[in-house]
């Protein structure tokens, strides 16, 4: 089963049918993965859903700022909210791409997997303690 980043993948697919038909109808790769595919699946639905719930719950909240700066950021990386929402849009693409390189998600290897004790999802685990540990303190490392 994919995981939910295969929505991206999925609508992907659907735009580049649009615009380049003949890279799709010869490609291996769209005709192996998504051949007989419904193209609305519940993934899909799910990726609209979790958007739009956070667009209502943000409306509906007594903060009306849609991009806040945790006083972290701040101090290593000044008040502007631009940079922050840019900081936050470009981290998400690059999550994104590494979990389409790697074939799937970090709660698909880390959940599914590690609950199974397998070794691969473990090591897994232990490297994103420790790379988010390394880069959360190069980039919010005090300055005395």
């Amino acid at each position: 089963l994919p995981g939910t980043t295969m929505s991206l993948v999925r609508v992907i697919d659907r735009i580049e049918f649009y615009l380049v038909p003949y890279h799709e109808k010869h490609s291996l790769l769209f005709q192996t993965m998504f051949k007989n595919i419904n193209y609305v699946h519940w993934q899909i639905t799910l990726v609209i859903g979790i958007f739009l719930g956070s667009l209502v719950s943000a409306l509906l909240g007594r903060s009306r700022t849609f991009v806040s700066v945790p006083k972290t950021w701040e101090h290593s990386f000044g008040p502007s909210k631009s940079k922050r929402f840019f900081g936050a849009f470009i981290g998400g693409i690059v999550i994104m791409f590494g979990a389409r390189i790697a074939g799937g998600c970090i709660t698909g290897l880390a959940l599914a997997y590690g609950l199974q004790l397998v070794i691969s999802a473990w090591i897994f685990i232990l490297s994103l303690f420790v790379t988010g540990i390394i880069t959360a303190s190069i980039l919010y490392r005090r300055k005395y």
